[in-house]
């Protein structure tokens, strides 16, 4: 059985931001990765060409944060968690 992980008070307006986004990008499906200590918990999330619509993977070179529309939100940290990070949280 696998160990639960619970990231908490994740602001809902930017996460559905976020994933609306990605998904008018072509992005069909995603990772969650997420990190917690005492001060923040943090909620990321990554993908790959390989889950992006065909029609839209071509564009995976050029997509970068810099292509967001809004740049008033605040800007979100990304950090790639290494299994012995999600290890650690667990």
């Amino acid at each position: 059985m696998a160990t639960p992980i619970r990231v908490r008070a994740i602001p809902v307006n930017i996460l559905l931001k976020i994933l609306t986004d990605l998904y008018e990008r072509g992005v069909d499906f995603i990772d969650f990765e997420g990190e917690m200590d005492e001060a923040e918990d943090k909620l990321g999330v990554s993908f790959k060409r390989e889950y992006m619509n065909p029609e839209f993977a071509e564009t995976f070179d050029t997509f970068d944060e810099t292509d967001l529309e809004d740049n008033e939100e605040p800007e979100i940290e990304v950090k790639k968690l290494t299994d012995e990070d999600l290890n650690q949280i667990l």
